[in-house]
């Protein structure tokens, strides 16, 4: 890049005309550099030749145009004078001369020209550096200003422009956005997630017109979860409370647990988002400020209650609450054997059967749990109508476990059952929360066959 420069035009008899410039003045601000030109003659100051006329331009303006005739000597000064020349919108600038003239002819002999890049004047300021921040920090911006000219910064973020605004913050290198709390709650609040895209503006100044550069960066929402700390609960089935006794003691798969929030413990939440729901169990409900929130958990199987406080980020706090949990299992009869007598064909039937029963109780302040009945029926394969049996069922009870061994009565009473037929059974047990049947059938005794002297068929029956 030229801070001066000349050409020299061909000659004639070794006379011809010199173009010079050089820089006077750069005006940054309306984007122009001054030069002061001279056009003069060469060769030997003590001789001349008769010159003119003479042309001259510089960056398209005419600045010589035509004249009479005259002495050039070497030395000799033509014309002179200063010229503003603008430069680019980007502030670069080349410009151009061109001279031609008349060398002791009467027209036009001689000519030259030349082209100079001139120093480029700084335009806008160049933002070269922001950063990433989260809402607790400051934002930061480093730019080149070798203009020296006025800035200002502002952030923009979430279509509102400006969100942030620092006009006037004079010629620097470097700036931090030191942020009030209510501007970054206003970046919170563009913010409808953990993140958002922050644009860094860097606006230069110069002369009337505005100049912008930017980058793009993301803020991160920290620190930001819902504030919730306690939610209340107990056990809604008045079956399973009758026997705890307590609202807070469940019983395995059998109490519906009722969560709820009241208005003094409900949710509030942080930096400018607002609360949306509770979760508990896969279970969702809308939030609300001025009335109690409740989730129900039917038959539930876990003393461990989680409930989260859902914000409009998504963001989620969790409480957890243990509760007692009586670890209940159904009774149940594991093993049944009905046995004819007389090896199978008799109609005295012998009935066997065990399981298994919670035999504790529902929890410290609950009552104990109880085989409270136990009883069969039968009837005929095919039948609808069941006849309910009349032995009753001791059971002899050892631990968890229980059993029964006996002989049982059937449609013939004490007899038991017509060999002939086959029953359908069904035994059921009983304790303070859970009835179990279990069905069983019971096949007709088979004659046990005989060949009799006579060479009949026969059978034996047991009565």
């Amino acid at each position: 890049m030229a801070t001066s420069g000349n050409f020299t035009t061909s000659d004639y008899g070794g006379r011809a005309l010199l173009f010079s410039w050089s820089i006077n003045a750069q005006d940054i601000a309306n984007n122009q550099t001054q030069i002061y030109w001279t056009l003069k003659g060469t060769g030997s100051k003590n001789t001349f030749h008769r010159c003119g006329p003479v042309y001259l331009d510089v960056d398209g303006e005419r600045k010589v145009d035509g004249g009479g005739r005259f002495d050039l000597y070497g030395e000799t000064l033509v014309a002179s004078g200063f010229k503003w020349i603008g430069h680019d919108a980007d502030g670069g600038k080349v410009f151009g001369a061109s001279c031609s003239a008349a060398i002791y002819t009467a027209g036009c002999n001689v000519s030259g020209s030349g082209s100079w890049r001139l120093e480029t004047i700084p335009r806008s300021a160049e933002l070269t550096r922001a950063d990433d921040f989260n809402d607790e920090q400051n934002p930061y911006m480093e730019m080149r200003n070798p203009g020296g000219f006025n800035l200002s910064v502002k952030l923009e973020a979430g279509g509102q422009d400006p969100i942030v605004s620092r006009p006037n913050i004079g010629n620097c290198s470097n700036y931090t956005f030191w942020l009030n709390e209510e501007e970054r709650n206003r970046l919170r609040r563009a913010c409808t997630g953990n993140s958002i895209t922050v644009r860094y503006t860097l606006m230069t100044q110069i002369g009337g017109t505005t100049h912008y550069r930017w980058l793009d960066r993301t803020m991160h929402v920290v620190n930001s979860n819902p504030t919730f700390t306690h939610f209340e609960y107990g056990d809604v089935n008045p079956t399973t409370l009758a026997l705890t006794k307590n609202q807070y003691t469940f019983i395995k798969n059998y109490s519906h647990a009722y969560l709820y929030v009241p208005v003094g413990n409900k949710a509030l939440p942080n930096k400018q988002a607002t609360m949306q729901k509770y979760r508990a169990f896969n279970q969702e409900v809308g939030y609300n400020a001025s009335a109690e929130v409740a989730i129900q958990v039917n038959n539930i199987g876990t003393n461990i209650l989680e409930m989260y406080a859902i914000d409009s980020r998504n963001n989620a706090t969790k409480v957890t609450r243990n509760a007692i949990l009586v670890d209940y299992t159904n009774i149940v009869i594991k093993n049944v054997i009905m046995q004819r007598g007389n090896g199978g064909v008799g109609q005295t039937t012998n009935l066997a059967f065990n399981g298994e029963f919670f035999n504790a109780k529902f929890g410290t302040a609950g009552i104990q749990n109880t085989i409270k009945a136990v009883s069969y029926r039968f009837k005929k394969k095919n039948e609808s109508a069941w006849t309910n049996g009349a032995t009753p069922l001791a059971l002899t009870i050892t631990n968890n476990t229980f059993k029964f061994d006996g002989l049982v009565k059937g449609n013939l009473q004490a007899e038991g059952f017509t060999m002939q037929d086959n029953f359908d059974i069904e035994i059921t047990v009983a304790d303070e929360l859970y009835t179990y049947r279990y069905y069983y059938t019971l096949q007709a005794g088979k004659p046990l066959m005989a060949l009799a002297p006579t060479k009949r068929c026969g059978y034996k029956r047991e009565v």
